[in-house]
């Protein structure tokens, strides 16, 4: 199909704002009559307590400020009044230790907690062991005093579920593992695959390297060998990496499409390319197909070593496996095309949406005719988006509504798209406001990728802190974000949301952030996508 593309104005970097609906709600606090007096300490644990028990009360302000000077004992007050209520006890924990100026730091954390445990609330006391080691995870001297106070827990009749033991091992990963598993083997518990996996993790991260255990019957399967083979990778330890991939072979577990992508993008890190190329032949000829990551990394050792035609023949083999280049793999031929000096083939990468007018179809195309004004995505080996007239396949063309302008529609198919996928597919989000809550995180929000996926996934049950440039918070707000941070600023820097959420995904349309400034900010099962 032949496009005449639209001329514009300026670059179609303007925003596509969904309208959305703002419904405004107001609580009032509504009057108690109780024996207690509310001038006393008991009386306002009483009156606190009822509070609790109405909608929406982390959002109350009376509340905030009835319990910004509120010490432990009563905070623990409260939470024994809520005893029958186990999860209504941890929300009161995790927000009173939001609000109160007596409860910020861990060893005031940990005296709430031993008063907890003082009137048996095991239940609680558990979930809320869960919470703290997830706070201090990422503090040796917390996790270590918060350690200290297990163990004399442990004194007075409290004993660790498996749920805590298993976190533990992960909050313990660089300080002292050894120690958890000792006691959690004392006190019954037979350690699970996960927790082997956990462990090799954090000893790929140190440099240590044990055999798994056979006696209890957990074999290592694949997923562990490919934890174990990426550490290795990650550590400089090539050969011993390649010996365990050999190894695991040996013994049945075949390697798989991450174990090879590991080793394909450790290779070529250091420049090895024929060898990276071998595993890529390797691994399809033992039945695991490439995926996205796998070509990509391919792709941009091939760009670094100046082998731009050999890129652009992995490129092709990748469009030929129906998979859809990501940001990472345009960004790696537009590097190496500006490295030989060809700017032109660059721009002619970054021109891949086009709006524009059909001024003739080839045989075969049966759903846009002549005088159709259309949007598409190019592929870049057929010529960029930056010409008069352009060759656009009918499967990426879609006609566009006379509401939307040419430049909307230009602006909108792959980061619209690419949003789109990270939001409803990766981030598992429905847009019908059903499934269950969802902290998400989105750095970089104002772009062209962030600003789609803002809305997107306020379309859905989600709460979403976003990140952007002094400039465009209002702009951000405007889409609908509850949090949005100056990425200049420490909290922006550190991504941590002022409500103090912990990010179950983020969609990470920035570049330039490390793992280590995520790992904290994430939920249990939180994700980077």
């Amino acid at each position: 199909m032949l496009i005449q593309t639209t001329k514009l104005a300026k670059a179609p970097f303007g925003p596509l704002v969904f309208p959305s609906q703002f419904i405004f709600s107001s609580v009032s606090l509504i009057s108690i009559s109780n024996r207690k007096n509310p001038e006393t300490v008991e009386g306002t644990v009483y009156f606190v307590s009822s509070l609790v028990n109405k909608p929406n009360w982390e959002r109350n302000g009376h509340l905030k400020s009835l319990v910004s000077h509120m010490p432990p004992f009563a905070v623990h007050k409260i939470i024994e009044l809520h005893n029958n209520n186990t999860e209504l006890g941890v929300r009161f924990f995790k927000w009173v230790c939001r609000q109160s100026t007596y409860c910020y730091d861990i060893d005031s954390r940990i005296h709430l907690l031993n008063l907890i445990v003082s009137s048996n609330l095991f239940g609680i006391a558990h979930k809320v062991i869960i919470a703290l080691i997830k706070e201090c995870s990422n503090s040796e001297n917390d996790m270590l005093k918060l350690m200290g106070s297990l163990d004399e827990l442990r004194e007075v009749g409290l004993r660790l579920n498996y749920p805590c033991y298993s976190l533990l091992l992960m909050g313990l990963a660089k300080v002292n593992m050894g120690l958890v598993y000792k006691k959690l083997v004392a006190d019954g518990f037979v350690i699970g695959r996960i927790d082997y996996r956990t462990i090799i993790n954090a000893l790929c991260k140190n440099g240590v390297f044990e055999i798994m255990s056979k006696l209890d019957g957990c074999e290592p399967n694949s997923v562990t060998y490919s934890t174990l083979i990426h550490g290795l990778c990650e550590d400089g330890k090539l050969e011993e990496a390649f010996g365990l991939k050999e190894e695991m072979s040996r013994k049945g577990c075949l390697p798989t499409t991450r174990t090879y992508s590991v080793l394909l993008k450790a290779v070529c890190d250091i420049g090895l390319i024929d060898k990276a190329i071998s595993l890529l032949d390797e691994m399809v000829r033992n039945g695991c197909k490439p995926n996205v990551y796998t070509y990509t990394a391919l792709i941009d050792g091939l760009c670094r070593e100046g082998k731009i035609e050999e890129a652009n023949g992995i490129f092709r083999r990748m469009l030929q496996d129906g998979l859809s280049p990501g940001i990472i793999t345009f960004n790696a031929l537009i590097n190496g095309y500006c490295k030989e000096g060809r700017i032109v083939s660059a721009f002619e990468i970054i021109g891949t949406d086009v709006a524009g007018e059909v001024v003739d179809v080839g045989e075969g195309v049966t759903n846009s005719k002549v005088g159709d004004k259309v949007i598409g995505v190019l592929n870049h080996l057929n010529g960029g988006g930056l010409a008069e007239f352009v060759v656009a396949k009918e499967s990426l063309t879609t006609e566009r509504p006379p509401e939307v302008s040419a430049a909307e529609g230009a602006g909108l198919l792959v980061a619209g798209l690419t949003a789109h996928q990270a939001v409803t597919q990766a981030a598992g989000i429905n847009l019908d406001k059903t499934g269950d809550p969802k902290n998400i995180l989105i750095p970089a929000a104002s772009g062209g990728v962030g600003h789609y996926a803002v809305q997107l996934a306020k379309l859905g049950n989600t709460h979403v802190t976003a990140t952007c440039g002094a400039r465009n918070i209002e702009f951000v707000k405007s889409l609908g974000a509850d949090e949005v941070l100056d990425y200049r600023t420490p909290d922006g820097k550190a991504l941590k949301s002022p409500s103090g959420r912990k990010y179950d995904a983020v969609i990470h349309c920035a570049t330039g952030i490390p793992w280590k400034t995520f790992e904290p900010n994430l939920s249990e099962n939180g994700k980077v996508i």
